[in-house]
């Protein structure tokens, strides 16, 4: 049951939301016309709540709120043209009140909960200190851009970059300098990528970036703008670092990203051997220079 209803959100989470707003409305008015024809003896109250879950988990609270009040009329129409006798013409309306009430505190839970949610898997998304993608949620996103680069013979490019000496800034000014490096570094690259690329932390001081649709020439162009960039924060700060740099252009995509994350940190790595400070490319599988 619960699988079945897993299924059928995930189908509704991929609509626009007004299209989900439009759904709860016709939803709101079928149940109305229904709950009219079988009459009062049958009750129907709960089927009230669907219309104003779909609006209140999947589009927001002011949706459910006004699906509510919608969801209220209907209902008290149905009852005033039933022909239900009551001991007073006010009780409709009575009641139409306690519905209104009842739906929006469902709406206030079910949207309160839907932002908890959303919140803890941004957070088992996001890296805590630099608000950049993790390892495990750049991984998910890369593969999907690998896949995309596969089925449309584009190429991509995937960079590396470690920074050197790191440790010296937490053992001369603190780890809480250290954390502020951390989060200059990430929203300098930021700033220097498109809205496209990809930006995740995969280690202490380690970024890794995808650019979609973008060859070796690009690259090398995209890596000079971001090193001059942390190079004009580093000696504003006055910071002991340098950073290293391995770039991977791909003209034959890898069946995964693990393999193209991890030829990038061999790349890096033989940039710390050679003396640090510096960046080489590649094509993968084949490599063309270093620099």
């Amino acid at each position: 049951m619960s699988t079945m209803i897993n299924n059928i959100m995930q189908y509704f989470g991929k609509l626009q939301k007004p299209t989900l707003l439009f759904i709860a409305f016709v939803l709101t008015a079928g149940l109305g016309i229904i709950d009219y024809a079988i009459g009062p003896e049958l009750a129907f109250s709960i089927f009230y709540l669907l219309p104003i879950m779909l609006a209140a988990w999947l589009v927001n609270r002011r949706a459910g709120v006004l699906i509510s009040m919608a969801s209220a009329i209907v209902w008290l129409f149905a009852d005033l043209f039933s022909r239900e006798s009551y001991i007073s013409p006010l009780v409709p309306y009575w009641n139409a009140i306690m519905r209104v009430g009842f739906f929006l505190i469902i709406t206030y839970i079910l949207s309160a909960l839907k932002q908890s949610t959303d919140r803890e898997a941004e957070r088992a998304r996001t890296d805590y200190l630099t608000g950049v993608a993790n390892l495990r949620h750049f991984s998910e996103l890369a593969d999907t851009e690998l896949s995309r680069a596969r089925r449309y013979g584009r190429p991509l490019t995937l960079a590396y970059l470690d920074l050197d000496n790191f440790k010296l800034v937490n053992d001369r000014l603190g780890h809480a300098a250290g954390d502020v490096v951390l989060k200059k570094v990430a929203e300098t690259i930021r700033s220097n990528i498109r809205g496209i690329d990809l930006l995740g932390r995969v280690g202490g001081d380690e970024f890794v970036m995808l650019f979609p649709e973008t060859g070796a020439d690009t690259a090398n162009a995209v890596i000079e703008r971001i090193q001059k960039g942390l190079l004009k924060v580093i000696q504003e700060n006055r910071w002991p670092l340098t950073s290293s740099i391995g770039v991977l252009t791909c003209v034959k995509i890898p069946d995964s990203i693990h393999t193209l994350v991890t030829a990038a940190d061999h790349l890096m790595y033989s940039v710390k051997a050679a003396g640090k400070d510096s960046v080489r490319y590649e094509v993968y599988p084949d490599q063309i220079h270093s620099s």
